[in-house]
């Protein structure tokens, strides 16, 4: 039954109001009576009410206070105003603060109140239903949580589930069961993307796909950053193959659900193999065991511990030797030994142990800071080769991604430096048009796009003279053109030439040529006459 109250001065209309209806037929309970707004409110006090009945004009508080007052004390009241006021302000005041209705006591009938009170009591049951609904989504949450949290303890610390009543009771232990663990592993592969949008591009796939888990029956899962962590318990005549076969569907789905959002998803899946024990961690590193070969089986794949093992009496390379060997080319920039010789430095995925994961990746890394510090060395400032790199690295692409990448850094190398023959002829030619300017060697070098240091050592070696001592000379040169075939005052010859003081340039022009401009002009001209 919902709780009414009728507030009215009148105590025969309230007596009357009472008596035409049959409230308990219609789901309410009237609670008690009040004569003005504070009565009303001091009841509330005492008792929970689901829906007043109210009279506009009363004595020391009318209708309107009361809606605002009680509406703060509990803001889940509803209202219904019955008043022999017909203005409209009134009206409009009533329903800008909430209430259900507005009826005139003159043309008060009862089907109509009837009417009202059926509808309020079909809402507040809607309202019930759905608070109740998301009560128990909010139990059932909070238990989740729970079960993940022991669940990430059992395996972190290497214990039995026999140490875990809540969990025996979810996975429904019974002796000693099959336990079988998947490891799902996400994946973006826009690799042209920066680090830190692929790190959110995962974080999110996460998100879904653990909101997609949740309603899998029988499964229980916790996630380490791209990676996701199932668990579950079969009972013990479960057909190996059959249960892979289902589970690659389900990976399937999700992959579809995440590409949906996103194309450039992937997911691949490690499954553990099945044992008939209650340590969890064991299955835990071996599906991800399996889970990470898919850095040289591919990703987008479901990948079972066997594969893994079967791969364990491959040969490793000698990661040593081949980085000695790339690191030599680098040092006397051999670009073109490297290039002829791409496939020896890169690792074949094929014929590599699983296990050298780990030892490959360092290799690549080792790759990367060498490419990067000869870039530097070269002036060579072009951030696709460490940018497409950190993305490879942080979304657990394949080795195969690793080698494209590899190969297109030294092929970026190899065009940056065939340019690099002819830059000093063409930073010439620009400070030949363009001596006028405000110009430095810092502009320079960022208009060619390479780095200054490097710029002004390659000119100093090839023109044998340094930049800035090459620019002062073409600006005195032209200056002294000027002066000898115009009539420029000398502070236009010096903006002419780029030398925006005019002090700066008699100083610069004194120390180039032995002479002031003016004592210049007066050697010249007495020379000429």
């Amino acid at each position: 039954m919902l709780n009414l109250l009728i507030v009215d001065d009148e105590p025969m209309f309230r007596e009357g109001l009472i008596k035409t209806m049959q409230w308990d037929v219609l789901g309410f309970s009237i609670v008690g009576e009040a004569y003005n707004g504070i009565a009303a409110l001091k009841f509330l006090e005492r008792k929970h009410v689901d829906l007043i009945i109210t009279d506009i004009r009363m004595p020391e508080m009318d209708g309107l206070e009361l809606i605002r007052r009680a509406t703060v004390h509990n803001p889940e009241i509803r209202f219904i105003v019955l008043s022999a006021l017909d203005d409209f302000h009134l009206v409009k005041q009533a329903f800008q603060l909430g209430i259900v209705d507005y009826i005139l006591k003159s043309d008060i009938r009862e089907s109509e109140l009837k009417e009202i009170l059926d509808r309020q009591a079909q809402e507040f049951a809607r309202r019930r239903t759905s608070l109740n609904r998301q009560n128990t989504v909010y139990v059932e949450r909070n238990n989740r949580l729970m079960l993940q949290q022991l669940l990430r303890n059992c395996v972190d610390r290497k214990l039995s589930l026999k140490e875990f009543p809540e969990l025996q009771e979810y996975f429904n232990l019974t002796g000693e069961n099959l336990v079988c663990s998947v490891a799902l592993c996400i994946h973006y592969t826009d690799y042209s993307v920066s680090a830190e949008d692929v790190s959110e591009y995962l974080s999110k796939g996460v998100l879904i796909i653990e909101s997609l888990i949740i309603a899998k029956k029988g499964w229980l899962s916790f996630s380490e950053k791209n990676y996701l962590y199932l668990f579950y318990v079969l009972p013990d005549h479960t057909d190996w193959s059959s249960f892979y076969n289902n589970t690659e569907r389900f990976r399937r789905e999700l992959q579809q659900r995440l590409q949906k959002d996103n194309s450039f998803y992937k997911i691949t899946s490690g499954f553990s193999s099945l044992r008939k024990s209650s340590i969890l961690s064991r299955q835990k590193t071996e599906a991800e065991k399996a889970c990470k070969f898919s850095f040289f089986r591919g990703i987008g794949r479901s990948i079972s511990y066997q594969h893994y093992q079967n791969s364990l009496d491959k040969s490793e390379p000698d990661y040593h030797n081949l980085l000695k060997e790339f690191g030599s080319s680098l040092k006397i920039r051999n670009i073109k030994r490297i290039k002829e010789n791409l496939r020896h430095y890169q690792v074949s995925p094929p014929n590599t142990s699983g296990s050298a994961q780990q030892s490959i990746k360092g290799l690549y890394r080792k790759y990367f800071y060498q490419i990067l510090t000869f870039c530097e060395e070269l002036g060579i400032d072009d951030k696709r080769i460490s940018n497409r790199y950190h993305s490879i690295e942080i979304c657990s692409a394949p080795l195969t991604q690793l080698n494209i990448w590899f190969e297109s850094a030294i092929n970026l190398i190899m065009d940056k430096t065939a340019g690099y023959r002819s830059l000093i002829r063409l930073v010439i030619s620009y400070l030949g048009k363009n001596y006028n300017k405000d110009l430095s060697l810092t502009e320079v070098a960022g208009f060619f796009h390479v780095n200054s240091s490097y710029l002004s050592r390659r000119f100093s070696n090839e023109v044998g003279t340094g930049f800035s001592s090459y620019l002062t000379e073409l600006r005195i040169n032209r200056a002294l053109e000027l002066l000898e075939k115009t009539n420029l005052k000398i502070y236009e010859i010096a903006e002419q030439v780029g030398i925006l003081n005019p002090e700066s340039f008699s100083r610069i022009f004194k120390k180039t040529t032995g002479y002031s401009p003016r004592e210049y002009l007066m050697h010249n001209k007495s020379y000429s006459d």
